[in-house]
């Protein structure tokens, strides 16, 4: 069985930061797109792989969706 992972866009906003810390709690893989120099990626839960890029630029897409 292949290993399930994430994908989250907004991770370090409120919604998505407690999600993906809800999904590393209890074991998940979580791979979040955060924009370059986003002051509120201090808030990605420690555990969670951060790919940085913007969901308008497909370069950055291909590196977040390449697993």
């Amino acid at each position: 069985m292949k290993e399930r992972i994430y994908l989250l866009t907004g991770a370090a906003g409120l919604l998505g930061s407690n999600v993906s810390r809800k999904l590393i709690e209890r074991g998940d893989k979580v791979r979040a797109l955060v924009l370059k120099n986003d002051p509120a990626a201090k808030y990605i839960p420690s555990g969670v792989e951060v790919v940085t890029g913007d969901v308008t630029d497909m370069e950055s897409l291909e590196n977040f969706f390449t697993v």
